[in-house]
Order: structure tokens, then sequence, then C-alpha cells
């Protein structure tokens, strides 16, 4: 029983960790669409460049987004 209550700890350790670094990772994807937008603004981007840029940016953002709300439903739902 121990045993069991150590590996849910752990596991919910990990999705911690994990959720944790993603949200980091979205914080970071927020800046970097906000310094591609101030580039653009100053016309040191062309808009080709900045769609192209922006759109992946945004898709990563998106997916991390999702991920963090699986995990943190999963995190919070665990025993």
């Amino acid at each position: 029983m121990e045993n069991k209550t150590a590996v849910r700890k752990e596991e919910r350790e990990q999705a911690r960790h994990k959720l944790e670094k993603q949200e980091r990772r979205i914080s970071e994807l927020d800046r970097i669409i906000q310094q591609l937008y101030e580039e653009r603004v100053a016309g040191a981007l062309s808009i080709e460049r900045f769609a192209k840029l922006s759109e992946g940016y945004e898709k990563e953002q998106e997916t991390f987004s999702s991920t963090c709300r699986k995990r943190y439903v999963c995190w919070k739902s665990s025993p």
C-alpha cells in the first residue's frame, strides 16, 4: 500500500513539474510573439516573415495550452 502511495506521489510530482515547465514555455512564447510584433511595427521584419514566425509560435503555444489544461485536470483529480 505504501509503495502505491509513493508511486502516485512521484507521478503527481512529475506531472506538476511538466505542467510548470509548459507554463513557463507559454509565457516565453508570449514574450517572443510580442517582440515579433514590435519588430514588425518598427519595420525591422517583413510582413511575410512576421506571418510565418508568428503562426509557428502561436501553434506551439496553443498545443502547450491545450496540454497544460489536460495535465492540470489530471493533476488536480489525482488522489
